[in-house]
């Protein structure tokens, strides 16, 4: 999903329909006493409803009635609800003479916002009759998006009749993000052409510079780096890389105030998720509690008191007591429960594994590790070994390292690619991230740099991936660079099309410069790498 806070470039909307709406009052009357009130009449063409509501001492009175709206010269303008870019269309206007004396009407058209191509602007109508006539424009609309504002205005025997419509411009394909990238040695210069995509007044441009693997930081967070909305899930994965941006790049202190702004809110709309066990549901009002979304917005939870966000008053330690008694409960069974009858056995058997070494992951997270289940957990033949991953995090955490360690002695990094679309929502690009979190908290740091960089190339390669698995590997990357002082500072020069050279650098990963595209002229960049 995408959305409250941020908004795309062009979703300024139309005000199209502006019904006549008029208060009066309160007025106080005399017995007897008669009193009369005048209004002015907005453009309109129809009719309205005047109604009078009276009352004294608990009683109450009222009457009402219907008006038509008619002067000698009335018109009436037709138009879709939107329009797109390069579409031509004939705009009909109704023209209504509603007295004799109306014989000749010159009707006009305007349009203000300059995205429409008017040809001729100017008829003339003949009337012999009282009756209604038809005028109609050809227009085009330009390759821009945005609000179109036209003006129809006709005029005939002293008499005037306006109208103004607003209509949204607006293009009807998905956004679409280009990226072209290159690793500069010491000194070297790139001067890249770019034809900027879709069209005008929706493009937007980023220079993303950083001494690590690109990860296309700036179209992913845009992405996440929003207000909370949505299921357990959606909200969670919008709040928690916002946890780790400062780690990964300088931010202004807009973008700062906002980050702490979303984060905030989130942490607010979780407590509306827990159920009365102390769970946390899918959505806002269920009374079953969600395994996964307990254990992913907990861990949530958790990463913001860490940072020095404070929680709602009990919502941990009801959140604790709900995982500690689940972890106890848990079997290695999944012919009952959530799981989804229509995956095989072996899948909901990983997943089922994964969710309780993730439960006792964040239960050590919160200092309030169960080692009875997790001793139990680590007597399973054959776990599954990203649950093994998480296991052996939860060890880390409590003290346990020499477990921990032979957990993960001999144990596969990698995850087969895959989707799901049920429980945990996860992904092969998901479960990485997992390993990623653990291989960087029990600072296995070789190891570590190699999962990290198969996760860049895939956030940088353009494929789409669910809210969760972008927040995981956001939340592993940003602590996998943060937490161990991954990337030196570094120095560059850039120049946006024929502005000047920049002398530029940061001490964190990455610097981002926005690039205004549709302000520039010559389409070209220029950057060199100024680091040893």
């Amino acid at each position: 999903g995408g959305d409250e806070d941020v908004k795309k470039k062009g979703d300024k909307k139309a005000n199209r329909f502006k019904p006549v709406v008029i208060h009066l009052g309160p007025f106080y009357l005399k017995k007897g006493e008669t009193a009369t009130h005048k209004i002015t009449m907005p453009n309109y063409v129809g009719s309205v409803r005047t109604m009078i509501v009276a009352s004294k001492d608990g009683a109450y009175g009222n009457a009402e009635k219907t008006t038509p709206v008619r002067k000698p010269l009335m018109m009436l303008a037709t138009l879709p609800r939107v329009l797109g870019p390069g579409e031509t269309l004939k705009l009909p206007i109704n023209i209504f003479a509603m007295d004799k004396k109306v014989k000749n009407v010159k009707v006009t058209i305007q349009e203000s916002s300059g995205l429409i191509d008017l040809g001729t602007t100017t008829q003339n109508l003949s009337f012999a009759k009282i009756g209604d006539k038809m005028a109609t424009f050809n227009i085009t609309v330009k390759k821009s998006i945005g609000v179109a504002k036209f003006k129809m205005i006709a005029t005939g025997a002293g008499e005037t009749a306006s109208q103004e419509i607003e209509i949204q411009v607006r293009n009807p394909n998905p956004y679409v993000t280009e990226v072209q990238e290159k690793i500069l040695q010491p000194d070297e210069s790139w001067n890249p052409n770019f034809v900027a995509a879709g069209v005008k007044g929706t493009n937007t441009g980023t220079l993303e510079v950083s001494n690590i693997p690109p990860i296309d930081l700036g179209r992913r967070l845009n992405y996440l780096l929003r207000y909370p909305h949505g299921c357990v899930e959606q909200t969670t994965s919008s709040g928690f890389p916002q946890l780790y941006v400062s780690r990964l790049l300088d931010v202004d202190e807009s973008t700062k105030a906002r980050t702490e702004r979303n984060i905030r809110a989130t942490i607010k709309r979780l407590k509306k998720f827990q159920t009365s066990d102390g769970g946390l549901a899918y959505w806002p009002g269920d009374s079953e509690s969600s395994d996964w979304g307990t254990n992913y917005a907990g861990h949530f939870l958790l990463e913001a008191k860490a940072l020095g966000y404070t929680l709602p008053l009990n919502m941990e330690d009801r959140w604790v007591a709900y995982q500690k008694k689940r972890a106890r409960q848990w079997t290695n069974d999944v012919d009952k429960g959530n799981y989804g009858s229509y995956y095989n056995r072996a899948w909901r058997l990983q997943q089922t594994q994964l969710d309780q070494a993730y439960r006792l992951y964040v239960l050590a997270l919160s200092g309030n590790a169960e080692l009875g289940a997790m001793n139990q957990l680590r007597e399973i033949n054959g776990m599954y070994h990203v649950a093994k991953w998480r296991l052996a995090g939860a060890y880390a955490l409590a003290g346990k390292t020499e477990v921990a360690e032979e957990l993960i002695n001999g144990l596969d990094e990698k995850v087969e690619d895959y989707r799901a679309l049920y429980y945990s929502y996860g992904s092969g690009t998901r479960d990485e991230a997992m390993i990623l979190e653990t291989l960087t908290q029990m600072k296995k740091m070789n190891k570590a740099g190699g999962v990290a960089k198969r996760i860049a190339e895939r956030l940088s390669s353009g494929r789409w991936f669910s809210t969760q698995t972008v927040a995981f590997s956001l939340m592993a990357i940003g602590k996998f660079v943060g937490d161990n002082k991954i990337g030196e500072a570094f120095n560059f020069t850039y120049q946006i099309g024929n502005g000047k050279m920049v002398n530029a650098g940061s001490s964190k990963p990455m610097m981002q410069v926005d690039v205004p595209v549709d302000k520039m002229s010559n389409n070209t960049i220029t950057t060199q790498n100024k680091s040893n």
